[in-house]
């Protein structure tokens, strides 16, 4: 009898989510107040949600990132979960067990999580109308819509990476930005008058390409062009919001002001 109960392993709690949806899955696991991890899969996506006493505190994706245990834990579960809501396919596992040595920094409840989960989704959708498709290629405008545009760390770090070669996605891959925070940020750059998709590069290579799914460094020249008067840093007012929960670097916020230059004035005509 002891040989036996020392070979004994719990079976995982598994399913498919044309039986159970996603998101009734996680909120199973936040009702038993389980404990392990949560791996779920859609077509070639697939993610692992730490829980524990059924509250999220880690995420881990299938893919080439690391698994987030502190910092960007709450974006990257809305990120995972946002991405699953939709699926009508696929399925789970759930793994009892301690996910983690150390007791976690910061808990989430699930239903906080699928609240700011399908709020993203709402936005992801009018992205979609904006920016049809991950293959296309953006370029610096020639002008600003104002005068001046003040750009955070992260849309500062997607418009170095604009060289009019790059995909949308491999901008995504190279900053390491999901594909939701690659569209909202050029979204906002669009609207700032910073960029321009390149519509004609997107028409010529649609056949074949993938569009987005349905959810289930300026150049060179262009940096040397702006002169040290039109760039000004600022740093972090004192009553400045605090970074987000979960953010475990609470780095200050530094912001960039972009200015435009008016033409010189024209001089005399030589006579």
């Amino acid at each position: 009898m002891t040989t036996a109960l020392a070979q004994w392993r719990p079976v995982p709690l598994q399913g498919t989510f044309d039986v159970i949806d996603f998101a009734e899955t996680l909120r199973l696991v936040g009702r038993q107040q389980l404990t392990g991890r949560l791996h779920v899969r859609f077509r070639a996506y697939g993610a692992h949600l730490f829980v524990e006493e059924g509250q999220l505190v880690g995420v881990g994706q299938s893919e080439h990132r690391s698994p987030a245990m502190a910092g960007d834990v709450r974006n990257r579960l809305e990120e995972v979960c946002c991405e699953m809501l939709e699926a009508q396919a696929g399925g789970f596992e759930f793994f009892p067990g301690k996910p983690r040595a150390n007791p976690p920094a910061e808990r989430y409840r699930v239903e906080t999580v699928l609240t700011r989960a399908r709020k993203r989704l709402d936005e992801w959708h009018v992205l979609q109308e904006a920016i049809p498709s991950l293959e296309m290629r953006v370029h610096l405008a020639a002008s600003m819509h104002g005068n001046e545009v003040t750009l955070d760390q992260e849309r500062w770090r997607l418009l170095t990476a604009v060289d009019g070669r790059r995909t949308l996605r491999a901008i995504g891959r190279l900053l390491e930005f999901s594909d939701f925070d690659v569209c909202r940020l050029v979204k906002a750059l669009l609207d700032d008058g910073l960029v321009e998709l390149d519509l004609q590069a997107v028409a010529m290579t649609t056949a074949g390409r993938e569009a987005l799914p349905k959810v289930p460094a300026p150049g060179m020249a262009a940096l040397e062009s702006v002169t040290p008067d039109a760039v000004q840093r600022t740093e972090p007012e004192a009553d400045q919001d605090p970074v987000p929960d979960g953010n475990a670097s609470r780095r200050p916020r530094r912001l960039v002001r972009v200015r435009s230059q008016p033409d010189p004035a024209p001089g005399p005509l030589p006579t």
